[in-house]
């Protein structure tokens, strides 16, 4: 056998034997050997880097930006969670797509840490702040417009928090000087309901009163639908600013838990169960359902929000006046 056949076994023994002396060093020294960090540890890491967490008076937690606008993540969601942050920063920074158990074990953990603190309230487009109003604008600044009896400012980092939705699009920047008559050029509304619709939308602005419900009726081709879809925007602008009438208390909940205004377009009758639900909604009194349908927990959905109805024949509506 020759030298050279012989050489390279031995020489790979004695490189693997060396590291053995090492380990058996570092165990009599008390050290241990460093072991690799779990993408599920990398992501709790990344995301206590760039938030604060916490939870709302619901019971959902979401996360604070630490520097930049305080617009607020919520952990659990669609495209506007943090799920879909963590797995971006997750790939920016190890070159990897963050596997989907890492995400959820991950997730887990910072849901732990956001319920260790108090309840903080969370507003959707509207809040009020010692005295004043405040306006969302929606945006990536996290601007507001505060409004007060002196006037109204736009001011950067309001110290509120609001919440975004799939169903949550940007105000344009306000501009002073207009005069209210203008609107009325866009709507087809008879002079002796104008102030009706001025002071339901006044009333839209302040977040802690029971809301009017207001009903746009016509006959067809009368711009109902086109008024509702301006009055929404006008405070609450949204991808889809009117929907069709919910089917049932769990599609009213998904529908109106989204948006400040919530607009139901071609409307004919209300069943009792949605009378029920509307005037639940106006005044601010809750809900509670099943958070996932395979599991027993309940969640609590309060709201109170501000509606439009529009329809040719109203009529057949008359039993949430009554109660209302």
């Amino acid at each position: 056998m020759s030298e050279d056949i012989i050489k390279g076994p031995w020489t790979e023994f004695q490189s693997v034997n060396g590291e053995l002396d090492k380990l058996v060093e570092q165990i009599d020294a008390g050290e241990e050997k460093p072991s690799k960090k779990s993408a599920s540890t990398i992501l709790v890491e990344i995301a206590e880097s760039l938030y604060e967490f916490s939870v709302s008076d619901t019971g959902d937690t979401f996360g604070v930006p630490k520097s930049g606008s305080k617009v607020v993540q919520m952990l659990r969601g669609g495209k506007t969670s943090l799920r879909s942050e963590l797995s971006r920063e997750y790939f920016q920074r190890t070159g990897r797509a963050a596997p989907q158990q890492a995400l959820a074990d991950a997730l887990l953990v910072l849901e732990g840490i956001a319920q260790a603190g108090d309840p903080v309230p969370l507003h959707l487009r509207v809040a009020r702040l010692e005295g004043d109003l405040l306006l969302d604008l929606g945006d990536a600044t996290g601007r507001v417009v505060r409004i007060g009896a002196g006037g109204w400012s736009v001011e950067p980092n309001p110290p509120v928090l609001f919440r975004r939705t799939a169903l949550t699009a940007a105000l344009p920047d306000p501009v002073g000087g207009s005069d209210v008559e203008e609107l009325w050029q866009h709507l087809n509304v008879a002079p002796e309901d104008r102030p009706l619709i001025l002071a339901w939308l006044v009333a839209a602005l302040h977040v802690d009163i029971p809301h009017p419900i207001l009903s746009i009726g016509g006959e067809q081709g009368s711009g109902k639908s086109t008024a509702a879809k301006a009055l929404t925007g006008i405070l609450d602008p949204s991808p889809v600013p009117l929907r069709k009438p919910p089917r049932d208390g769990e599609a009213w909940v998904t529908a109106a838990s989204g948006s400040w205004v919530v607009g139901i377009d071609n409307i004919s009758a209300i069943a009792d169960w949605l009378s029920d639900a509307m005037c639940r909604a106006v005044t601010g009194d809750g809900d509670v359902r099943r958070k996932l349908y395979t599991d027993g927990d309940m969640h609590v959905f309060a709201f109170r929000r501000c509606l439009i109805l529009n329809g040719i024949d109203i009529g057949p509506c008359a039993a949430i006046w009554r109660k209302g």
